[in-house]
């Protein structure tokens, strides 16, 4: 497989700030459709759950990162074959809204460095979260900040469905950044 190739699928997750709507890429394993439904595989369950359910389960994991106002609002799920073009499994509505009293820091991004089972790197990030740029965190505490030490505890626990593009899941999740996006920088207009 490519090393940059996002099978065996993704789900493409909308989410809404006070400033713009983003999409976050989460590799995943939708491996098998039954009774009109997807499921995704899970680090500690091969048999899975369905895909909506576990989609709102990471969603509720991101939500302390996110300021009350900000909402993830939908997820797109394909399958894809290694070198050839994704397809559309399903969609849904999600409607998980962020639970920080903080207010989102606009243009800020906030990227989660893990470690794969095989040794590859993955990344989750988040844009115009509550977290001002500058800011660097070590795993597995953060520093003592509890939403992101519980967003690690997440994805290299049993329930994960978060894959690096290497197909493992997280092992460790190492640090998390945040800085100015200067492409929403940019977008929004300011300096």
């Amino acid at each position: 497989m490519a090393i940059n190739d996002l099978a065996p699928g993704f789900v493409k997750l909308t989410y809404t700030t006070p400033y713009g709507t983003h999409t976050m890429t989460i590799p995943v394993d939708p491996y098998e459709f039954s009774s009109g439904v997807w499921y995704l595989r899970q680090k500690g369950n091969t048999t899975g759950q369905e895909w909506t359910f576990l989609v709102d389960a990471y969603c509720d994991e991101l939500a302390p990162l996110m300021a009350d106002e900000s909402t993830f609002t939908e997820a797109v799920l394909y399958e894809k074959t290694a070198g050839n073009a994704p397809i559309f499994r399903a969609a849904a509505s999600i409607g998980v809204a962020g639970t920080s009293t903080t207010a989102s820091v606009q243009a800020s991004q906030l990227k989660f460095t893990f470690r794969s089972a095989e040794g590859g790197i993955g990344y989750v990030v988040l844009l115009d979260s509550v977290y001002p740029p500058n800011q660097k965190r070590v795993g597995p505490t953060f520093g003592g900040d509890t939403a992101m030490a519980d967003l690690a505890t997440f994805l290299t626990g049993s329930g994960s469905i978060v894959l690096a593009r290497d197909t493992s899941y997280p092992v460790a999740v190492l640090k998390s950044l945040t800085k100015t996006n200067d492409e929403l920088r940019k977008q929004y207009g300011l300096a």
